[in-house]
């Protein structure tokens, strides 16, 4: 049967392709009355959309069924959009757990170092604002004078930049007649310094025969920038002497030899093997 789809006529003649009428193009239909729907009858209505495939020869859609069936190729990317969105999840709950274990991590490297991070800030804000110290180096003195150098022979010089060179082999000597009880070494830094004390080695202390040979320094005057002075004495071995000078403000110290103790060889020359001071900062 051929149904016009405008005015509903129905044609027994198969052959037929235009209804007689209105001239519409027939459609096949059954004895059965079919409602056709046009885009005006819809547009006040609600609409639902359901996605029922494609209908193709090779695809059709399943009668009896309000169910679709989609093609394969859309079930594979479905299951392959299921299988990222939960290795997402897996990803995303593996760094959820990463970034717990550090912050666990860290808590208890704070919780195990924090006493002691906690007293060592204590003790910088309780410290004496004097305890940053520093020895002076050769680069820390502007220059090294002596009164008086002692001649050098077999190699040896008796320079006064021997007392700040780090090498017992090397000593200042003074170079007068007598004892040398008077002359002095003076220490230039160049800049006011705040000074904790002086370490002295009375004598050439290049080994215990030497320094026994040799007149060693019993007594010494301490003279500082500002005009004071202060006078220290040592003990007659050979043994480095540690003179404090309680902060001192100076740009220079002449140490001055006052007395010796006579050597058993040479009661001549008078040395002093080093000297090192400590700065505060």
């Amino acid at each position: 049967m051929r149904i016009c789809p405008t005015c509903d006529t129905r044609y027994t003649d198969k052959t037929l392709k235009f209804c007689l009428q209105d001239g519409a193009k027939l459609v096949s239909g059954t004895d059965s009355k079919t409602e056709v729907l046009s885009a005006d009858s819809l547009s006040n209505e609600a609409t639902v959309a359901v996605n029922a495939g494609t209908h193709t020869a090779e695809n059709p859609a399943v009668e009896g069924t309000s169910d679709s069936v989609a093609p394969e190729s859309e079930v594979t990317v479905i299951r392959e959009a299921s299988a990222a969105r939960a290795g997402g999840g897996f990803l995303k709950g593996l760094a959820a757990g990463l970034a717990l274990l550090v912050v666990a991590v860290a808590a208890g490297v704070g919780i195990w170092f924090l006493p002691g991070m906690l007293a060592n800030t204590e003790n910088s804000n309780t410290a004496d604002p004097q305890s940053s110290e520093f020895k002076l180096s050769p680069e820390d003195v502007a220059k090294i004078t002596a009164s008086s150098t002692r001649k050098g022979e077999k190699g040896n010089l008796y320079i006064p930049e021997n007392i700040m060179d780090s090498d017992l082999r090397t000593a200042w000597g003074e170079g007068v007649r007598g004892t040398g009880t008077g002359e002095w070494v003076k220490i230039d830094f160049g800049r006011k310094l705040k000074l904790k004390d002086v370490l002295i080695k009375p004598g050439y202390f290049k080994n215990a025969s030497i320094w026994k040979k040799n007149n060693r320094v019993a007594s010494v005057q301490l003279l500082f920038s500002d005009g004071r002075f202060r006078i220290f004495e040592f003990p007659d071995a050979m043994k480095t002497q540690r003179i404090d000078l309680a902060g001192v403000e100076t740009s220079f110290v002449k140490i001055a030899i006052k007395d010796v103790h006579n050597g058993s060889a040479d009661a001549e020359d008078t040395l002093i093997s080093e000297i090192e001071f400590t700065a505060f900062k």
